[in-house]
């Protein structure tokens, strides 16, 4: 209960003052952050993992196009993004299925490079009877903390196999996502992800669930095609 309290003060202070978040950035703090919790992972619960979440990302929801009655076509409505106030409730588990393995990114459309071309598709698809509706997405909000503690698996190798699955399964809806899906993967590539990857796949204390859950996340970053760095990194490691 401490852990939780003292991790949920902590979300709150970034969430609430911009300041604290530099301040953190400054000082090292996710890193420091880390270190404070090697000792402690036999305490940390889904709970701890949801504020992690929190910290890492926010949620945007979108407004998705219905089809017209009939005799009229099918148009597309305008995309609205909301970023929603800050709340602890803004990413659960309960709304992700992590443990599940997506069927990879063929055919997701990229982000907002480019707004009113990438929002100009969707008059282009044909969505059927689907009804107006709003679809969310995760978008990372403090790479900071992605780097220094959701990707320290000398960190995450002590915790349970669940929670290890399930942060990998959040980490692979960053990248599977229909919006934001560019912008999530050029965080992750400038702090090297995929060479983080590779070096856990290597570690010899790494249970078999998480290794092929590894497997997928890497497939997914694939399907968008490897930076000749990553090629790189990717033969040094075969």
């Amino acid at each position: 209960d401490m852990l939780h309290m003292a991790l949920s003060l902590l979300a709150c202070a970034l969430h609430q003052n911009s300041q604290n978040v530099k301040d953190m950035e400054t000082y090292n703090g996710y890193h420091l952050l880390a270190l404070f919790l090697r000792p402690k992972m036999a305490l940390f619960d889904m709970q701890c993992l949801e504020i992690f979440f929190q910290i890492s990302a926010c949620e945007a929801f979108f407004s998705e196009p219905k089809k017209l009655e009939s005799g009229q076509s099918t148009i597309s409505m305008s995309p609205k993004e909301i970023i929603p106030e800050n709340s602890y409730d803004d990413l659960s588990l309960s709304k992700f299925q992590y443990e599940t393995s997506s069927v990879g990114s063929h055919g997701y459309m990229d982000d907002f490079s480019g707004t009113k071309d990438s929002f100009s598709h969707l008059s282009e698809l044909e969505m059927g009877d689907v009804p107006i509706k709003n679809s969310n997405c995760i978008v990372i909000s403090n790479a900071d903390m992605v780097e220094h503690v959701l990707l320290d698996w000398t960190l995450w190798v002590t915790a349970s196999v669940s929670i290890q699955i399930a942060l990998l399964g959040f980490l692979e809806n960053l990248v599977s996502m229909l919006w934001y899906r560019s912008h999530n993967l050029t965080i992750l590539r400038q702090i090297n992800l995929v060479e983080r990857l590779l070096v856990t796949l290597q570690r010899g204390d790494v249970e078999v669930l998480v290794l092929e859950k590894l497997v997928i996340l890497l497939g997914c970053i694939l399907e968008d095609g490897f930076r000749i760095s990553e090629l790189e990194n990717v033969v040094r490691f075969v």
